[in-house]
């Protein structure tokens, strides 16, 4: 799949056991394409953690959601984990995809305006508005992902 994403959009494939994976991993994924053996057991055991994987707003698409052979096994797998997915056909294809977008964060208002505004300490309406602004574009921003240093190859000489 990854040869079909263009240059401008940063990524890293990761081939491997899926259900090993998202169950240890720490690190979060904007995008997850979920293709693994198509049973409902492997397909609940990564979307039971999805949720805690995917950034705010971030989309995992499982193919071969209506496929006949698997016997609706995909998409079992995924309301088991208790997440109702969009099942999508595509023209030519019978296979389908079941995709689900992680909600974004919602902004609590109440809790901002009891932090920051109350007791007033603006010394104007605007002033306050800006700062309600500038915690809602901090609040909505995304993480910066850690990048792995990769491992340097040495060589090692006889003397």
């Amino acid at each position: 799949m990854g040869k079909y994403i263009l240059p401008k959009y940063p990524y890293e494939q990761l081939i491997t056991d899926a259900t090993a994976w998202i169950a240890m991993t720490g690190e979060k994924a904007d995008l997850i394409f979920e293709d693994t053996s198509h049973s409902q057991e492997t397909t609940y055991k990564i979307y039971k953690h999805a949720e805690r994987v995917l950034t705010a707003g971030g989309i995992i698409i499982s193919h071969d959601a209506v496929h006949p052979k698997f016997r609706g096994a995909v998409v079992a797998g995924i309301t088991q984990a208790g997440i109702e997915p969009n099942v999508y056909l595509v023209e030519g294809d019978g296979c389908g995809f079941a995709i689900w977008q992680k909600p974004k964060k919602e902004i609590n208002f109440d809790t901002i305006v009891e932090k920051y505004v109350s007791p007033p300490s603006f010394e104007s309406g605007e002033q306050m508005i800006g700062a309600i602004e500038n915690i809602v574009a901090e609040s909505s921003s995304k993480p910066k992902r850690k990048r792995r240093k990769s491992k340097k190859k040495t060589a090692i000489e006889d003397v």
